[in-house]
């Protein structure tokens, strides 16, 4: 068996199914504040899909990567890019585990407890909609700004290599795929 394709799959494979539906939150968001009767539901589509999707998948990462690593048998001290993408996969991590899931929570916490999302759709007959506290729209801007920054990290460690590796020789791995026919 080759195991430096299976890691490699299968770490490929777990960056893009962690990470995709990160891409969908700006849309679920721009839905919710346009419909914002849904907004406790948007809410926790983003919270159950991070704490149950997102998280455990980029945490899977890390034993992947540690099988790419040996399949390759790649040598960490010569390798600085490697060093820094793990440094980045570390504080995406964190940001995602210590700042994203509990400010995701709270505002489930907070839109439940508008009375509902009813009170901020629909006051009554021609009366405008009560808008959300503040406490509410700072945490939802909290969540926007280190969204963004996980997303600018995940940027940062797909190009690390092609960025900082210009100058150093590529490695002589190849990758052959027998099929049988």
């Amino acid at each position: 068996m080759n195991w430096l394709l299976f890691w490699l799959v299968l770490h490929v494979l777990g960056a893009i199914l962690a990470f995709g539906p990160t891409y969908a939150f700006p849309i679920i968001g721009d839905l919710a504040k346009r419909a914002p009767q849904h907004i406790s539901f948007a809410l926790r589509v983003q919270e159950r899909v991070s704490s149950r999707i997102v998280l455990p998948l980029s945490a899977s990462l890390a034993v992947s990567g540690v099988g790419l690593l040996f399949a390759a048998g790649v040598n960490l001290a010569r390798t600085p890019y490697l060093w820094v993408a793990i440094a980045l996969y570390l504080a995406g991590l964190a940001n995602g585990l210590f700042i994203l899931l509990p400010t995701g929570a709270k505002l489930v916490h907070m839109a439940d407890a508008m009375t509902g999302a009813r009170a901020l759709a629909s006051a009554g007959p021609g009366a405008a909609a009560a808008a959300p506290p503040a406490e509410f729209m700072a945490l939802i801007k909290r969540e926007q700004v280190f969204g963004a920054i996980n997303g600018a990290i995940v940027f940062a460690i797909v190009t690390d290599d092609r960025q900082a590796g210009r100058d150093r020789p590529r490695p002589a791995v190849r990758l052959t795929v027998r099929t049988r026919c």
